[in-house]
């Protein structure tokens, strides 16, 4: 299975846990669009509005059942894309604060010929700023003073919510999904994931840093390096007895010498756990570029200690270890990180990376491919 897709898998798995109950509204909560209530049902804490009074021709919009929280933007940017949120309301006001509701169009005051936008029509699209546009159906809302809904036009069916629980495999239509079903094959989950994202989507997916999909409960896609670690920070509060740091452990080169598959899947297994702790603390990241399986043929190159020898079988055998290692043995439900092998074809010795690699004949070209041709019969 390609790496994105295993990527995008681990992904889905953090993500689309069990729903958490859904706490009272806070000063910092993001406003997104969520199922309006049925009718003739009483909103929720978190979407019910009202208009509040302010200096003409501005209002707070404000939660009716927490009035001392209005809509607010993130920080002092008046740049699009500067996502709203609700915040404590200031005595005196302040423009940030302040909206025009004309039109279905919600204007801001301390951004002139800027409106709250949908970021799309799906459930937990964010609000941000943008350019005003009256064609714009993501920018328009239907305020309901009655019942306090404020209903999208882009997005039958949804209305704006102040934070709340995301998206979660506990909830209908997501309990009904494949890539939601924990005993259900990887590969099959992988599939269905994938078949629900756009092309755009699986185009933004490619990049290591790829957007967040709120509609399917998918963060952003983070990543990191772990040839002999996880690469990233430390817990900013560890347990007794512990740095909160991932371990360093001797790079690829010390390992390759050790000629033993079984000390590669350790380190691979340590690195995965240590990665998954991490990022379910926070710093750390389970898209994780690591093996490096070109076979050193240049000291020139500069980066042979992070590759396990000159010896494509011995680098096939160290990367088959460690990605087993590293991605856990549980695959059916969710792996403990994704690997992505680097850096294919034209490194291995000067110059690299690829694009400014030169294969002078055809011997060249076929050096680094065995380490990576091999690992595919291991299912890897």
């Amino acid at each position: 299975m390609p790496p994105l897709k295993r990527g995008v898998a681990v992904l889905a798995a953090v993500a689309l846990a069990a729903a958490s109950a859904d706490a009272p509204p806070a000063a910092g909560d993001a406003l997104n669009l969520w199922t309006c209530a049925p009718a003739g049902a009483n909103l929720s804490a978190r979407q019910a509005w009202a208009l509040a009074p302010a200096p003409a021709p501005f209002s707070f919009l404000a939660l009716a059942r927490a009035p001392s929280l209005v809509i607010d933007l993130s920080g002092p940017s008046k740049s699009p894309g500067t996502p709203a949120h609700v915040w404590g309301k200031y005595s005196p006001p302040v423009l940030d604060q302040l909206w025009t509701l004309a039109s279905g169009a919600i204007g801001s005051a301390f951004a002139p010929g800027a409106c709250l936008a949908a970021a799309s029509a799906d459930l937990g699209a964010p609000l941000a700023l943008a350019p005003c546009n009256a064609t714009d159906a993501l920018q328009t809302f239907d305020f309901d003073a009655a019942s306090g809904a404020l209903a999208s036009r882009a997005a039958p069916g949804l209305c704006v919510r102040a934070g709340g629980a995301g998206v979660s495999c506990a909830m209908p239509p997501f309990s009904t999904y494949v890539y939601c079903d924990a005993a259900a094959p990887l590969a099959a989950r992988v599939a269905d994931l994938v078949s629900r994202l756009t092309p755009a989507g699986r185009v933004a997916a490619l990049d290591s840093g790829g957007p967040a999909v709120p509609r399917l409960g998918v963060p952003s896609m983070h990543s990191g390096e772990a040839l002999h670690g996880a690469a990233c920070g430390c817990l900013a509060a560890p347990a007794p007895g512990s740095t909160g740091c991932p371990t360093s452990f001797p790079a690829p080169a010390a390992l390759g010498a050790a000629f033993d598959a079984d000390l590669y899947a350790a380190v691979g297994g340590a690195i995965g756990r240590e990665a998954r702790a991490l990022a379910a603390a926070g710093p750390g990241a389970l898209w994780l570029f690591a093996p490096n399986l070109n076979p050193a043929r240049d000291p020139r190159w500069g980066r042979a200690q992070e590759v396990p020898g000159e010896d494509a079988t011995v680098a096939a055998a160290y990367g088959a270890a460690f990605i087993r290692g590293l991605q856990g043995a549980n695959e059916s439900a969710f792996l403990l990180a994704a690997a992505t092998v680097k850096h294919f074809v034209g490194c291995g010795r000067a110059p690299c990376p690829v694009d400014r690699a030169i294969l002078t004949n055809r011997g060249d070209a076929r050096l680094p491919l065995p380490p990576y041709l091999q690992i595919r019969p291991r299912g890897l």
